[in-house]
């Protein structure tokens, strides 16, 4: 059997069939359903991102507005659809029991977190795997699009990953300083969010620094609109937490 986590390499079996199928798109969920991911009719893996951002743009279409909650650490490619049809993105803490509470807060009109999990409030507030297939074809045939043309328009970003090995007893000490620190390296801000973590939205991209919750780890990641924004990003934001962590053991 293959690994229960629904991603390109646990895929290619999934992927090879759709191909040889000549099918307009597979679907792949995860142990317990509640995630899903989709294979186009060309045997691709199609990214989590993009996908969430191009459905979420849809629904904001077909509701003429609305709010569309995710986490964090989603690209800025859902602001890019969503607000281009009118709609707005609120975004919250990772973990999709956050995102559902903002759902209902902000009586959003979908929600959904870069990992598959996609919330439908019309129905429930739970991420649900099968459903999301349902909503998907739905949208596909609304629109009269493959799976890879419906997701075109959506902006592929480079997203960057990077985590500094920080002692547990200062990696809160490290996180209360990082926000002004971010905020002097990177003057030139849009917006400013500790709803998990620090977040600083910039013209050409964002930075995310977040304290582990399970290893002695400061998180940091990194989207820009190109690789080279995105290095630049993430260099600067690796220099600045180096330097808060050295300050802290001495």
């Amino acid at each position: 059997a293959r690994s229960p986590e629904p991603n390109a390499e646990s895929l290619k079996p999934l992927a090879k069939i759709v191909k040889e199928l000549d099918t307009g798109v597979g679907i792949g969920y995860d142990g317990d359903g509640d995630r899903a991911a989709f294979i186009d009719e060309e045997g691709n893996f199609v990214d989590f991102d993009r996908v969430l951002a191009a459905y979420a743009a849809h629904v904001v279409k077909k509701s003429g507005g609305g709010i569309v909650v995710t986490n964090v650490e989603a690209s800025m490619c859902v602001e890019k659809m969503v607000e281009a049809h009118g709609g707005k993105v609120v975004r919250t803490k990772v973990g999709d029991v956050y995102v559902a509470e903002a759902i209902k807060q902000h009586n959003a009109v979908f929600g959904g977190e870069p990992c598959g999990a996609w919330i439908h409030p019309r129905f429930h507030y739970c991420p649900d795997g099968i459903l999301s297939s349902v909503m998907l074809l739905k949208a596909l045939e609304d629109e009269d699009k493959s799976l890879s043309e419906f997701i075109a328009e959506t902006p592929q970003y480079q997203i960057l990953r990077e985590n500094i090995a920080c002692k547990n007893e200062i990696k809160y000490k490290v996180m209360k300083k990082v926000g002004e620190g971010l905020k002097t390296i990177f003057p030139v801000y849009k917006e400013y969010s500790t709803v998990d973590g620090v977040r600083l939205a910039l013209r050409s991209g964002w930075i995310l620094v977040r304290a582990s919750g399970t290893e002695p780890l400061v998180r940091l990641t990194a989207e820009g609109e190109s690789l080279k924004a995105a290095k630049e990003i993430m260099q600067k934001g690796v220099t600045l937490v180096k330097k808060l962590v050295g300050e802290m053991k001495r």
